[in-house]
């Protein structure tokens, strides 16, 4: 995960462990790859290659029609 964007957001803990991310989810709209990656209390979105935005995780994310819309996303 981003530790930059996790730091900004508030949300960096004690570190951040491979052992730690419990989930990935990768999906393509047009050209552009959407890649979500999980732990169990942070989510980072990433839009191609590049990381844009780190929440909290919720369970709500899993299963979501459109996950990249909890997350800030740049216009």
């Amino acid at each position: 995960m981003s530790s930059s964007i996790c730091s900004e957001r508030g949300l960096l803990g004690d570190g951040l462990f491979v052992e730690e991310f419990t989930g990935i989810h990768s999906w393509l709209d047009g050209p552009t790859r959407y890649t979500l990656v999980h732990s169990s209390e942070v989510a980072d979105l990433f839009i191609d290659t590049r990381p844009v935005d780190a929440i909290a995780f919720h369970h709500d994310l899993l299963g979501a029609d459109d996950p990249a819309s909890f997350f800030t996303v740049p216009g």
